[in-house]
């Protein structure tokens, strides 16, 4: 935490695995641009993600994490993992029904804390290999509900944020070629 305090001018990640070092690192965010604390609750200067247990469960950390936050007035970015096949309906339409649930249902407790509060719409719909049920990244699904994710986004007037990086070259055994054309699909589908 401290280099990213020290070595960035960006909004940093913070933690939402326990209150002591959510608390804690926002303490840290605040001391690290020297403002005071009214400062602080107006004007956003964290971030941190929400990652639902699908299916439609919030866990403990999680739900705290949003509540936090939103007392804080700080970004709140949820992102719902479905995978379709796995722990959400097969079809991508009921995939992205439970997706955009989980998201609202993290916006509603946001916004009962505390109305106004800033949140940001995520997502990360894909299936998964019906062979091996590995979560398959990259694929046209993917595409399609990360595309349809954004429209879900800009329909309620909230900002979004597809999960769209990398995987670790380790995580496939695929050709790297190949592995690079299904990075890439990842990518646009996040741009458009």
């Amino acid at each position: 935490m401290h280099n990213k305090l020290r070595l960035s001018d960006k909004a940093p990640f913070v933690y939402s695995t326990s209150k002591p070092v959510l608390l804690d690192s926002l303490e840290m965010v605040r001391l690290a641009r020297g403002i005071s604390q009214d400062q602080m609750l107006r004007e956003p200067s964290a971030y941190t993600v929400i990652n639902t247990n699908s299916p439609l469960k919030l866990d403990g950390p999680m739900g705290m994490g949003i509540v936090e936050m939103a007392r804080a007035n700080q970004i709140c970015v949820a992102t719902p993992f479905t995978l379709a096949g796995a722990m959400a309906p097969i079809t991508l339409a009921g995939a992205l029904v439970q997706q955009n649930a989980e998201a609202l249902a993290c916006l509603t407790l946001s916004q009962l804390v505390r109305p106004g509060a800033p949140f940001v719409y995520g997502s990360f719909t894909s299936n998964v290999d019906m062979k091996s049920g590995a979560p398959a990244f990259g694929t046209p699904e993917y595409m399609k509900a990360t595309i349809a994710g954004g429209q879900l986004a800009r329909r309620y007037g909230l900002p979004y944020r597809p999960q769209a990086a990398t995987p670790p070259i380790h995580w496939t055994r695929r050709p790297p070629m190949r592995r690079c054309f299904r990075c890439g699909r990842r990518s646009w589908a996040a741009a458009i």
